[in-house]
């Protein structure tokens, strides 16, 4: 799990997206993005993989888990965004 607290980087119109690339990048954490359906998405983190159907990466604002791609919510009047590897049983 990745915790990304609010700091004075971070602007009105940066997206959840934009604000977890700087984290990633500032803090040396491997990731790899592509786009899916349009938008891009974090299919690995810290050599984490999503599987299709079996685990993956979800994220969560301000403890909500959002419906929508991560590049869609803004971090304005956020606080804290997670990162959380999920494994599904199957």
């Amino acid at each position: 799990m990745f915790t990304i607290h609010r700091d004075i980087s971070w602007r009105d119109n940066d997206t959840v997206f934009d604000v977890s690339k700087r984290y990633f990048q500032k803090n040396d954490i491997a990731y790899f993005s592509q786009p899916v359906n349009g938008y891009p998405y974090f299919n690995n983190i810290s050599n984490l993989a999503d599987s299709t159907g079996s685990r993956g990466w979800i994220y969560t604002v301000d403890c909500k888990q959002p419906t929508v791609p991560s590049s869609a919510v803004s971090v304005k009047g956020k606080s804290v965004v997670q990162w959380i590897y999920t494994a599904f049983a199957n």
